[in-house]
């Protein structure tokens, strides 16, 4: 059926298309065609196929559709057969700069929001920008 009826172009047409019934059906029948394309080899020759027909981009588009069946099946989809996992320890220029606990390197110790250990807060109330009402006029607030 993929080769000889071109069945991955037609559900990428199909895809494209703003008939709910006619995506969840082309949605279903994509991940199919996709899982058996996983046991052919890797990577999935389905999978390549369907990049070079940019089904990503339409696969992107209906994650943004208005019912939930659509866009969860398109991300289900995306996510099953088309994100490619990183190996470990080859984070690429995303980890530049982190370190082994997951914090920048030449990042301070701590950030320090309050008052150190074993001191007391205080505080201050900044008044500045206020001022009393004119004369005659009614007050901010009353008691």
């Amino acid at each position: 059926m993929v080769a000889n009826h071109k069945l991955l172009e037609s559900l990428a047409a199909v895809l494209t298309l703003p008939e709910t019934s006619l995506l969840k059906m082309a949605l279903s029948s994509l991940e199919t065609v996709l899982s058996v394309g996983s046991t052919l080899g890797d990577p999935n020759p389905y999978a390549q196929i369907l990049e070079g027909l940019h089904i990503d981009e339409t696969l992107d588009k209906l994650q943004n559709h208005k019912v939930s069946k659509i866009y969860e099946a398109a991300y289900n989809i995306v996510r099953d057969f088309f994100e490619e996992e990183e190996e470990e320890g080859d984070m690429g220029d995303e980890m530049d700069g982190i370190d082994g606990t997951g914090a920048p390197q030449n990042a301070p110790a701590a950030l320090n929001f309050g008052p150190a250990p074993g001191t007391t807060p205080t505080f201050s109330f900044n008044t500045q920008g206020f001022q009393p009402p004119a004369q005659g006029g009614a007050p901010f607030f009353q008691m």
